[in-house]
């Protein structure tokens, strides 16, 4: 709490300073450092591109525009608005003004040990009008084959207000998903998995004169998750087997931002964020049988609670000399992590018990577990920008480890990265409406790690999700930096936490972006922390060096964009290859991109399609993955094809009086897929949405 009322001093001190400058949006806030926009690798999507998809988490909606299978939660981290302590899926995509996928090896100091890659979000702010109201709606049927039928629903309301120097607004957003069910004999879908989310955001931005904004954002994400059914028992077939569980998490994530100009050339940018992530949950695993006959039943309860306060600075200067600027800066952070976890399992076994059931003891048994961790991460990054015009671009820092952790060792404290981008043909003739842009970045980073707690959906864990992850695979911040708790050991030391990634690409821009082909490529290493050995009840880890290559090509075309009819299309695909252990603990792995095996290639993309005839729209999304190699009978490794007709809608705009429109649509996502696709993606949804301004 002192933490909290410390930051809000602050920004009540930085609101009586002297005037400062807006945010330039021909920059990209990437968290540590500041990228400049036209002059680095990226993949632009905008919301609106994506509101008519139903989903509960964003990287399944992103897999056709991005990296196709490789897209998920594993392999994205976000920054929104700059705030890098946040869970992306707090925002209703209607909250969404546009994702920007980073292709830069520089932003790796903002990541994990492992491949991930960075997307920025930019919310909306306001919009036309002094007053406005935004709403919309869709639902319809999710299903499958040998499923049961359910119902999806999202609904969403934001009211903004907009004056000469402020702006202001507030958005809820209400979703329910439910999976389908299995239909088997001898089995009762009592509660269907279902998730309810609900999402409250508001923003409140003031303007004093030309430089000096203030935003303020306070976002809060509670929901549940239940499920309960009963079904044949695996060790008396004529009797029944009841599991139900339900899962509560809440997060709460406020954050407020001072941009300014102090003197001429000389801008602060300061920015404090907290996230505030609660999960309980329980479990019940019971085997029902007639009164004659014992019963044995599994309690589960636990909870998990995250505070993580994050201070971010950014002192920077600007300087001119005719078409070249150098422009260093001085980047100072500040985390503070608070994390418990705790774990009871209850076991009862009746006295009428039956071999291979329950010993009919009659005893009553609990074991607990708990694992925590604490720690201030303090790191320091000075940089220097140097640039010509639109053309040309340097930037090289240090990444500077100051933090310590009593005990624990951080090894190298200096990472030093850069980045460097070159516009030929505008180089050569500024005029020309064609650019041929050259990329290439280097970076080093600690083996430090984050992990922060995210609103889970129906695709990802079960029952105590969020506690799982944290009990077992979210254990790299805390075992790199903070306290392990009771019960966790590391079976290995960590290893030279040198970790390092290359990129280089080039972009081909025709006719003022009428055709745009874009190619990437990096080298990168990294580091995993997967589950061991059990042995005394103890859970171990072993740290995991992986090493690997990508290749991402995109094609974008603006076929046409005439008044009447408009014709825009993207097609994308990713190699990558990927080395790390076959065998762990006698299972073969899965790298945390999700393949087996990846010394082998496969090709994984998609291809996105909008169009416009008058009032008609049509989307048409596709993802494939080819040559994936999946665990086949006997443990074998076999190739495997997979394609998917993400998305498909067509749309209608209703004119309304004072020129006003009702957007109104039919859709079905997963419409066409492989009989035996391996896609994340595997019910269908069939529905229908509309969205109104006011």
């Amino acid at each position: 709490m002192r933490y909290t009322l410390f930051a809000v001093i602050l920004l009540c001190l930085c609101h009586i300073t002297p005037a400062f400058a807006q945010n330039d949006s021909t920059r990209l806030d990437a968290g540590v450092l500041v990228l400049k926009r036209g002059l680095t690798q990226t993949l632009t999507i905008k919301g609106t591109d994506l509101e008519k998809m139903p989903f509960t988490d964003l990287g399944s909606a992103l897999g056709a525009w991005m990296y196709g299978a490789y897209t998920n939660y594993n392999t994205i981290t976000y920054v929104v608005d700059g705030n890098i302590v946040s869970d992306v899926n707090m925002y209703s995509i209607y909250d969404i003004e546009e994702v920007v996928l980073v292709q830069n090896a520089a932003v790796q100091a903002n990541l994990p040990g492992g491949m991930q890659q960075l997307a920025l979000i930019t919310t909306k702010k306001g919009g036309k009008g002094k007053l406005g109201l935004d709403a919309a709606a869709q639902g319809g049927v999710v299903t499958a084959s040998d499923h049961t039928s359910n119902i999806y629903q999202q609904y969403y309301i934001r009211g903004y207000g907009n004056s000469r120097n402020m702006s202001y607004g507030l958005s809820v957003d209400g979703q329910r998903d439910v999976l389908p069910s299995m239909k088997e004999a001898g089995t009762h879908v009592i509660t269907p998995d279902g998730l309810d989310r609900l999402r409250l955001n508001g923003f409140f931005t003031v303007r004093a004169g030309d430089k000096n904004t203030i935003e303020v954002h306070v976002g809060y994400a509670p929901q549940k998750k239940d499920s309960a059914k009963t079904f044949p028992s695996y060790y008396q077939p004529a009797t029944s087997m009841k599991i139900n569980g339900n899962d509560h998490q809440h997060n709460f994530v406020p954050w407020a931002r001072w941009h300014g100009e102090w003197l001429p050339g000389l801008s602060n940018d300061l920015q404090v964020g907290y996230l505030s992530g609660l999960e309980k949950g329980t479990l019940r695993n019971g085997n029902i049988f007639s009164a004659t006959v014992g019963d044995t039943a599994t309690y589960s309860t636990g909870h998990a609670h995250m505070d993580h306060l994050y201070i971010r600075d950014r002192l920077s200067y600007r300087a001119h000399a005719g078409g070249w600027t150098i422009e260093p800066s001085l980047n100072f952070s500040y985390e503070h992590l608070n994390d418990l976890g705790e774990w009871i399992q209850s076991t009862v076994d009746d006295p009428a018990g039956v071999s291979g059931v329950g010993s009919g003891s009659g005893l009553y048994s609990t074991n607990e577990s708990e694992q925590w961790y604490k720690t201030k991460i303090y790191v320091l990054t000075p940089t220097v920008d140097f640039g010509y015009k639109n053309f040309f671009d340097l930037q090289g820092g240090v990444l500077t480890n100051i933090s310590h952790a009593p005990g624990l060792s951080f090894g190298r404290r200096l990472y030093p990265y850069a980045t460097l981008s070159l516009d030929i043909l505008h180089w050569l003739k500024a005029e020309s409406c064609t650019g041929l842009t050259v990329f290439g970045s280097y970076a080093e980073r600690d083996a430090m790690t984050i992990q922060d707690y995210g609103l889970l959906d129906l695709s990802r864990g079960s029952t105590l999700g969020l506690l799982n992850q944290f009990m077992g695979g979210g254990l790299d911040g805390g075992s790199s930096l903070g306290t392990i708790g009771s019960g966790i050991a590391i079976a290995s030391p960590m290893p030279d936490t040198r970790l390092w990634t290359w990129s280089m690409g080039t972009r081909l821009s025709l006719c003022k972006d009428r055709l745009v082909l874009n190619y990437h490529f990096e080298r990168y290493n990294g580091l995993d922390l997967d589950e061991m050995v059990f042995p005394g009840g103890g859970v171990y880890y072993q740290f995991i060096k992986e090493t690997g290559t990508l290749h991402n090509g995109s094609i974008s075309a603006r076929v046409t964009n005439g008044k009447d009819f408009s014709w825009q299309t993207g097609i994308n695909t990713t190699v990558l290859t990927h080395k790390a252990p076959d065998l762990f603990g006698g299972y073969s792995i899965s790298s945390s991109l999700g393949d087996y095996n990846m010394k082998h290639s496969s090709w994984t993309g998609g291809w996105v399609n909008r169009l416009g005839y008058k009032d008609f729209s049509l989307g048409v999304d596709m993802q494939y993955h080819f040559s994936e190699l999946v665990p086949g009978s006997s443990a074998n490794l076999v190739r495997h094809n997979s394609f998917l007709m993400q998305e498909l809608y067509a749309g209608y705009k209703l004119h309304l009086a004072k020129g006003r429109l009702v957007d109104v649509y039919v859709n079905a996502r997963n419409l066409v897929q492989g009989k035996s696709s391996t896609l994340a993606d595997q019910y269908k949804y069939y529905g229908v949405g509309g969205k109104l301004a006011i």
